[in-house]
């Protein structure tokens, strides 16, 4: 993935997480943030339409791509895309066992801030470099309650690991309004499916394009539940 002049040599990082933030038993086993850097021109997408707009003419009403509510054949023709585009794409994952994180760290907001400072750094460090500017696009956080305050905090985490010199945006978007947000999606789905089922099927498909993928808690062997 190399800088495009043409497009002003932006670097966008999409984040998106799999599983749900009940860290305790009656929640998932794990839970999977995936940063996912593309450069302009996103290939991928045109074929993507294409599968929608396939859909649509067979009568299935889609809206937009989610991997954990698509049809089989849908994830397949979906899947089928990224497998041809994944010299376009870096990934970063972050999973986390849930029942061996300390109860200090089960709060929502710092589950989620603690892996997207992890994935900041890891991407920012591996293919952001000096003069480029940085367009981060998380999915809409999906805690209602104090969001505002959620979502400033995630800003000095990316800030602290850019390049010096490197402008950057911080957004919030629902998931639906891009695809680029719904292909990470897939492939935050590919790593989760992993490891919570030992489900390799998506995973092997999307397996090359992921640069990193750290279990946060390998060394920590205690479990809470």
């Amino acid at each position: 993935m190399t800088p495009d002049s043409t497009h002003g040599g932006a670097v966008y990082l999409y984040f998106d997480e799999a599983g749900n933030f009940d860290v305790s038993a009656n929640g998932t086993s794990v839970f999977v943030m995936t940063c996912m850097a593309v450069r302009r021109p996103f290939t991928f997408q045109p074929p993507l339409l294409e599968v929608k707009y396939d859909c649509l003419e067979q009568g299935l009403n889609l809206e937009y791509f989610h991997a954990a509510e698509d049809r089989q054949s849908v994830s397949n023709e979906v899947f089928g895309v990224i497998a041809a585009h994944l010299g376009d794409v870096q990934a970063y994952v972050m999973v986390v066992r849930n029942n061996r994180v300390h109860p200090s760290r089960r709060a929502a907001h710092v589950l989620y801030q603690w892996a997207f400072e992890h994935l900041v750094r890891t991407a920012c460090s591996d293919c952001v470099k000096a003069g480029e500017r940085v367009v981060a696009v998380t999915d809409h956080v999906p805690i209602a309650r104090n969001r505002a305050a959620f979502e400033k905090g995630l800003k000095p985490h990316l800030r602290q690991h850019l390049p010096e010199g490197v402008l950057y945006e911080l957004l919030h978007h629902q998931s639906k309004s891009d695809l680029n947000l719904q292909m990470a999606d897939y492939i935050s789905w590919a790593v989760y499916r992993k490891w919570n089922s030992e489900d390799l099927r998506s995973y092997r498909t999307v397996e090359s394009c992921i640069r990193s993928e750290a279990d946060a808690l390998a060394s920590h062997a205690e479990e809470y539940y």
